[in-house]
């Protein structure tokens, strides 16, 4: 393997750190998104990659920067408050606190990677997809009316020169 196709199959969580690193120079949470949005269907080839980019980006910032908000204890009130507090209250609280940045940036990746995918799609045309999207057609033959012997069944023909006999037969003009 080359470092290229190592690097395409790594892509999502390369871009998604390399995101979290210009996060942290002070590009723009929304920018960042946008970027991965647009930039991610040229390397993946597909929406998918650059909305799992932009979900793996929001994680990896919520997971790094979560510890750093414990260091706020020491900016608390040195009086004890007593609040109740269950487990299932602080799941949900950091579910949600995960849940709001993730549908943030599927909704922003999704966006922007529909955009970008479209430009992609212009830019580089069929060579973009993979081998497995060409498909190839026999040649067909169209057969004229007055040649047409009366011996061969209609069954034996495909189904665009079936549509062509049947057009000439109800449009004498086409």
């Amino acid at each position: 393997m080359n470092l290229l196709s190592i690097l395409k199959k790594f892509s999502i969580i390369i871009v998604a750190v390399l995101a979290y690193f210009l996060s942290r120079m002070g590009v723009g949470y929304l920018v960042i998104l946008a970027a991965i949005g647009l930039f991610m269907p040229f390397l993946t080839n597909s929406k998918k990659g650059a909305v799992f980019t932009g979900i793996l980006y929001a994680t990896i910032g919520y997971l790094i920067s979560y510890p750093s908000g414990l260091f706020l204890i020491n900016y608390m009130p040195s009086i004890e408050i007593p609040i109740s507090v269950s487990q299932t209250t602080v799941a949900t609280d950091l579910f949600i606190g995960w849940l709001i940045p993730v549908l943030i940036a599927i909704i922003i990746c999704g966006l922007f990677s529909i955009i970008g995918y479209a430009i992609s799609k212009r830019l580089y045309g069929k060579n973009n997809s993979s081998k497995s999207d060409y498909h190839t057609f026999e040649e067909d033959i169209y057969v004229e009316k007055d040649e047409f012997d009366e011996d061969v069944d209609l069954i034996n023909l495909s189904p665009i020169q079936r549509m062509k006999n049947k057009y000439k037969e109800n449009d004498d003009d086409w």
